[in-house]
């Protein structure tokens, strides 16, 4: 028989990382409420509770279901919706305040710094009104050793490069280059960075 093979559907997730429209009424939506539930109540531990070291990093491997490199630092409040949908690298530091939108993807390769009360967001919705509630996944990309500062804004789809700074209050909306540093709202290069 010519039935549909339901073992082979991609997930939500798989269609997010694949940077797919998602439509807000498709019942596959329904796979987000368990993962974000699951987040929420492992920060809410995270990020009120009295931890020690060993007790926060198992809840980090909980929350992203992934084990974190003991030379990787993030500091509570932390917030993020979809944590299994974000990679991070051996030697990253994440300062307090910072919020991750990430059902969109969101990638940190190893030495990133992230200041404090920064986001990064992998998520856009659709400009037109009647469709507004779809949403645009589009992967962010934080390369080796590059620099978020305070209060940054790093839009979807953007790739900070390499060793890269972005100053402090800077909403990125393009690709930084390798070894450059920005500011601004929006972000543009200021200048190279000086070895």
């Amino acid at each position: 028989m010519g039935g549909i093979n339901l073992t082979n559907k991609q997930s939500i997730f798989d269609k997010a990382k694949q940077g797919e429209r998602l439509n807000v009424n498709s019942p596959e939506f329904s796979e987000l409420e368990p993962v974000l539930q699951k987040g929420v109540n492992i920060l809410k531990k995270f990020n009120t509770e009295q931890n020690t070291d060993q007790e926060r990093r198992e809840l980090l491997a909980q929350l992203f279901d992934q084990e974190i490199a003991p030379s990787t630092t993030i500091m509570p409040p932390f917030n993020v919706d979809f944590a299994n949908q974000v990679t991070i690298g051996k030697d990253v530091y994440i300062n307090k305040d910072v919020s991750f939108v990430a059902l969109g993807t969101i990638h940190l390769e190893d030495g990133v710094l992230i200041a404090a009360k920064a986001s990064i967001v992998s998520i856009n919705h659709v400009e037109k009104p009647s469709e507004r509630q779809d949403l645009l996944p589009k992967v962010v990309h934080i390369k080796e050793n590059a620099w978020i500062g305070a209060g940054a804004i790093v839009l979807p789809g953007v790739t900070v490069g390499k060793n890269a700074i972005v100053g402090a209050g800077a909403v990125v909306t393009r690709d930084v280059p390798d070894d450059t540093v920005v500011a601004g709202n929006p972000a543009r290069e200021i200048r190279k960075i000086r070895c």
